[in-house]
């Protein structure tokens, strides 16, 4: 029997969120994501969902199998102007791919190169207009009416802005806030979602979020390698991909509702937030992507990292022993990084410099659980390579670089925070080191001398102060013990 494996895929999924500085259009952006890929495709296929059998529809991205040559063509045909339709601005890639009887490996990897190559295509936007037309402010793309936003009003607005604000309001459904919340305060009014950048901060005027993109390490080798071992059972592989899709989804949204679940018993015992400290952006797959008060961030990323490998091994469990997989029996792990900006930040900066962070941690973790951060402190900010190279490197052979961590690694920094935050800490003396690296590494290390002749003996021991510097692999640990220190503590 012929079949068709129909693949779509949202291009540049982050730089459309993030295209914006506006909480409430950020959010509106993330749900529109997840509504084409969920409730917007069911709707669009209506009374043909038993001629479908869905395989992947998270994230942005849909690989659906059908026998019916007819309905596939109408999906190829009219989704992208539906999806257009959906959130305007958002371009969308797709491919088919025919094939008789089993689904195979190559089917699958023929689908996925056709839609790398359709990702390469340069797509003309469909709002094209004169020079001389009225525009937003904000993106520079044509204005197609006047915002009535609080603060906006009386502003030109572009029709992608206009769907954002919309599916972001206050009364629209929030899918991704509602995914993450514990069953314990689910039912809760959405007075308490945050719609504004400023909801998140802290109360007591500390202006310091952050973005937390977290990753699953190595998943094309693992898919790769279930393909190989199934090569020769064709049969039983669109099970498989299809098994592992839900229950990836399934440990992933698990894991961010557990990690929050923790931050509120912890922080929010009263339950007297008047608003939650965090906003998902990105939940489906492998993926996570949040913005998250910045004292929260570090405790939220490992409790999340730890729970991913808990709940991939649990749910992994009955594919792994029904089909003989052994390597899903341990389940999966992933990386996580956090970029830690001020409120008017940029947050496609931030978001892209989180991304490059998490690819530092499973570069320099070797696909291990653990997590890289780093504090934004200049205007602009380039590649993490780059911020390395200017920030994290004083004029001398020691970086300032002590990343990534591991997550028991990151448990040791986090217990020397509490401890360096403490009233009669030498953190003055440790902050006056550090600048005084980049200018006189020799009077530094006279100061650091004399810093810990005034410290308490408790301090050198527990800071690290004695080894204040790996003089094996020449990095120092204390600047970002003060980066978090800092952040935890609420300064400004």
């Amino acid at each position: 029997m012929t079949k068709y494996l129909y693949g779509s895929g949202i291009q540049g999924i982050q730089d459309y969120i993030f295209e914006t500085n506006k909480l409430r259009e950020i959010c509106g952006a993330s749900e529109l994501v997840q509504y084409i890929c969920t409730d917007g495709f069911d709707e669009f296929i209506g009374n043909d969902t038993d001629k479908i059998k869905k395989i992947v529809t998270a994230a942005g991205n849909i690989r659906i199998i059908s026998d019916d040559k007819d309905l596939i063509q109408k999906i190829v045909l009219e989704w992208p102007r539906q999806v257009e339709e959906y959130a305007p601005g958002v371009s969308l890639s797709q491919s088919v791919v025919q094939y008789d009887n089993a689904l195979t490996k190559e089917v699958m990897d023929n689908l996925e190169e056709n839609l790398k190559i359709q990702r390469n295509r340069i797509l003309l936007p469909a709002d094209l207009t004169p020079m001389a037309t009225v525009r937003s402010r904000r993106t520079g793309k044509p204005a197609v009416d006047w915002n009535d936003e609080k603060g906006e009003k009386n502003k030109p607005r572009d029709v992608s802005c206009k769907s954002k604000q919309k599916a972001g309001s206050i009364d629209a459904p929030q899918r991704l806030m509602e995914d993450i919340l514990p069953e314990r305060v689910k039912k809760m009014e959405t007075s308490k979602y945050p719609f504004l950048v400023e909801d998140i901060c802290r109360e007591d005027h500390s202006d310091w979020l952050a973005v937390i993109h977290a990753d699953g390490n190595g998943l094309g080798k693992v898919i790769q390698s279930f393909s190989n071992k199934l090569q020769s059972t064709p049969e039983k592989l669109e099970s498989v991909y299809r098994i592992f899709s839900e229950q990836l989804e399934k440990s992933t949204v698990e894991s961010a509702r557990k990690a929050v679940d923790l931050i509120l018993t912890a922080t929010d015992k009263d339950n007297k937030f008047k608003k939650y400290p965090f906003r998902p952006v990105v939940l489906g797959g492998d993926d996570l992507t949040i913005i998250i008060r910045a004292d929260l961030a570090i405790n939220f990323a490992v409790n999340f990292l730890t729970f991913f490998e808990e709940e991939t091994k649990k749910n992994f469990a009955s594919i792994a022993n029904e089909y003989e997989i052994d390597f899903l029996k341990e389940g999966l792990n992933a990386c996580a990084g956090i970029s830690f900006m001020k409120q008017t930040f940029p947050f496609h900066y931030a978001f892209k410099l989180a991304e490059e962070l998490c690819g530092d941690a499973k570069n320099g973790l070797n696909r291990k659980t653990g997590l890289s951060f780093h504090k934004i402190q200049d205007t602009f900010v380039d590649s993490y390579e780059d911020i390395v190279m200017k920030e994290l490197t004083p004029q001398n052979d020691v970086s300032y670089k002590n990343g990534p961590y591991t997550l028991k690694e990151i448990h040791d920094l986090i217990r020397k925070v509490k401890i360096v935050n403490e009233k009669d800490a030498p953190k003055s003396g440790i902050r006056k080191w550090l600048n005084m690296m980049h200018e006189s590494p020799n009077e530094a290390e006279l100061w650091m001398d004399r810093v810990k002749w005034i410290a308490k003996n408790d301090y050198i021991k527990i800071l690290g102060l004695d080894q204040h510097i790996d003089r094996q692999n020449k990095v120092t640990h204390l600047h970002d013990l003060m980066s978090l220190a800092s952040i935890i503590k609420g300064d400004k």
